[in-house]
């Protein structure tokens, strides 16, 4: 699953998971313009994609990220994440 927020036409923020095994997904692609950071865009996202995850039937999400970007692990642990 791929999601995607636009605004006029331009994706702002984009969001998406794949299958790992029968219990688990990947989130991938996790991103949000620049501009658009820290007004809720790509929480909303996530979420999303989140509840999508679990009405397919996962029950666990896992993803990876670098040590740079803080301001994504403040929201990935706000979402739970460690």
């Amino acid at each position: 699953l791929f999601v995607a927020a636009l605004e006029d036409g331009t994706v702002i923020a984009s969001c998406g998971f794949v299958h790992q095994n029968i219990e688990t997904c990947e989130l991938i692609r996790v991103a949000t313009d620049e501009q658009y950071q820290r007004k809720g865009v790509g929480q909303a996202l996530l979420t999303f994609a989140l509840q999508q995850s679990v009405s397919l039937g996962y029950k666990t999400a896992v993803l990876s990220t670098t040590y740079v970007h803080t301001a994504a692990h403040r929201m990935y642990e706000a979402k739970g994440f460690k």
